[in-house]
């Protein structure tokens, strides 16, 4: 959850701002994001959460092989990977927030402004 776009905004819009463009993740800022709890005893919660951790743990697991890969082309299928699985996770996290359309379109244009002033 904490990395996903939508929390990432919202810490963004409430954190102090350091020069060269970067956040504050202090306590006093992470304190106040709404983390959503599934509740597993929910079949529809519980499945959305075990897709999460599963989405997770491949993605750990991606990023430690690429530890030791030093062809190109193996790290960029690695990364893309890796891009997919997080974009899965942006969606499920929107849902559990139950995002509109519009609202999750200010969420990714936010970030496409973000890579692109990178």
């Amino acid at each position: 959850m904490l990395n996903s776009r939508l929390l990432d905004f919202y810490l963004k819009k409430i954190s102090t701002t350091f020069r060269g463009g970067f956040f504050s993740y202090a306590r006093r800022f992470i304190e106040q994001l709404p983390i959503y709890v599934p509740d597993r005893e929910n079949d529809k919660q519980k499945v959305v959460y075990e897709e999460i951790v599963s989405l997770v743990d491949r993605i750990l697991e991606l990023n430690e092989e690429k530890q030791g890969v030093s062809d190109s082309a193996k790290r960029e299928l690695l990364d893309w990977e890796v891009k997919v699985r997080e974009e899965r996770i942006d969606e499920l996290v929107y849902d559990l927030y139950g995002l509109t359309i519009d609202e999750r379109r200010i969420v990714e244009e936010a970030q496409k402004r973000k890579d692109q002033s990178r």
